[in-house]
């Protein structure tokens, strides 16, 4: 239980004035404390703690496949920021038979099946949807022509060859509202999906090849999967939900429509690799200016999801030596959206910010604080993190910003005493999940500077 020390007016004068040079100001004027205990001098607030900040490069690529990792939402589109550059998203998938093969060959008439269409149905995910939701993209699929393997390693920066175009390019508005497919009088619905009309020589091929489609392996080597790719005249980037659905949903399936002796239709399952290949430009930027460059990082930080842009953090002089045995209460990190002009207002910020520590291997370790809220399921709560707004009397939005409790990794650091200087990272919560971006306000910044609040008192 913490302690508190009753001390009069001139004791407290004193004692503050001692704590003046754990906080590196420019001017001694600028270190601001306040009592918080209305009947005396027991609880010390200061929000002037002094922080080096940059921004840095986040992590060369994300794994997508390989090892027990299955990417199961994917991103397809083109990011045009005046800001962070350009970026593409492509799309790739395996694709397997269903549980029944299909049989495409009428012995009776010694005849094979004749091809009416053949269709690619991606679902979709809403909430993730970045940029103009009604912007047109130009679809266009591939097939590819490389073998793919379950258990080999792919990130975000390795490409896929596909060279063999297998529809044309097609104009797609996506609709967030279900999907809606009817067949022979019979409707199904399926979540929000992209289709796409493959070519008709395709689906010939796999009619007229009776050993491919007997089993997965075989189809598999037959028909190595595909690539999509799509261009936008806007930023719009869509979220594919490549999870595998059940077979009764006709959502992330290759339907071949074709006639027997009457129309049918058989749903071939996009599984198996599923992977997207991240591409990015950012020469000239102010992403790229920005990066380890401690004077902009005073002012502006640039945080990208994907991994491409983080924000290092240090607290130079938090450690034993200079703060000694004080109790603290409470560490919270602020740090506010930059309002700039010309920003475009669909290029939402991040909407969820963690902090890590990086080890030996260069991988993320989150801080304890997260771990906290984590165990209990309340880590909004517990640590923060999440996008929040403040409006003014009218409801007008005044400010977009973040909080984040960092009480126990702040703790740590002065018990530590180690004389090193630690690094805390700032990125998104979940990289992979999040093509957003956030211009945040460093401790520099002229109208809302990042600061931490830092509330203590002092032991007996």
């Amino acid at each position: 239980m913490l302690q508190f020390m009753r001390v009069n007016t001139k004791t407290a004068f004193i004692l503050i004035c001692s704590f003046i040079f754990l906080f590196s100001c420019n001017d001694p004027s600028d270190v601001g404390s306040e009592l918080l205990d209305q009947d005396g001098i027991d609880v010390i607030f200061v929000d002037t703690v002094s922080m080096n900040v940059k921004t840095v490069k986040g992590v060369d690529s994300i794994r997508t496949n390989g090892f027990g990792r299955v990417s199961q939402d994917l991103y397809l589109g083109e990011i045009r920021d005046d800001y962070f550059g350009f970026k593409k998203f492509d799309s790739y998938f395996q694709v397997s038979i269903a549980s029944v093969p299909p049989s495409f060959y009428n012995y009776d008439t010694n005849s094979y099946a004749t091809v009416d269409s053949i269709v690619l149905l991606m679902n979709m995910t809403s909430g993730l949807f970045y940029g103009d939701t009604s912007a047109q993209h130009n679809i266009q699929v591939f097939e590819i022509d490389q073998d793919l393997d379950d258990n080999e390693e792919l990130y975000t920066t390795d490409p896929i060859s596909a060279m063999i175009p297998i529809s044309d390019v097609q104009e797609v508005r996506p609709s967030l509202q279900n999907f809606d497919v009817i067949f022979d009088g019979d409707t199904t619905t399926t979540a929000p999906s992209i289709r796409v009309r493959l070519d008709n020589t395709l689906a010939e091929r796999i009619i007229n090849d009776t050993v491919a489609v007997k089993r997965d392996s075989s189809f598999r080597a037959f028909f190595k999967g595909i690539k999509v790719q799509s261009e936008t005249e806007s930023t719009s980037v869509l979220p594919l939900d490549a999870r595998v659905k059940t077979l009764t949903d006709i959502g992330n399936k290759i339907i071949l429509y074709y006639t027997d002796t009457v129309p049918k239709f058989y749903p071939f399952v996009l599984g198996g690799v599923r992977h997207v290949n991240v591409t990015s430009e950012i020469s000239g930027t102010d992403f790229e200016n920005a990066l380890d460059n401690e004077v902009l990082g005073d002012s502006l930080l640039y945080l990208q999801g994907f991994g491409c842009g983080d924000a290092m953090i240090e607290f130079p002089h938090a450690n034993f030596e200079n703060f000694g045995n004080i109790l603290v209460k409470k560490a919270e990190l602020e740090i506010t959206v930059a309002s700039l002009e010309g920003n475009d207002e669909e290029l939402s910020p991040i909407k969820l910010l963690f902090l890590f520590e990086k080890d030996d291997d260069d991988e993320r370790v989150l801080i304890q604080d997260i771990f906290a809220g984590q165990s209990t399921n309340l880590l909004s709560t517990i640590f923060g993190g999440s996008l929040q707004e403040e409006l003014d009397g009218n409801g007008i939005v005044v400010r977009r910003f973040y909080t984040m409790n960092i009480t126990q990794y702040f703790q740590d650091l002065i018990k530590e005493n180690s004389g090193e200087v630690n690094k805390l990272y700032l990125g998104a919560a979940v990289p992979e999940l999040s093509p957003e971006r956030s211009i945040l306000c460093g401790p520099g910044h002229s109208q809302y500077p990042m600061k931490l609040n830092l509330t203590y008192s002092l032991p007996n």
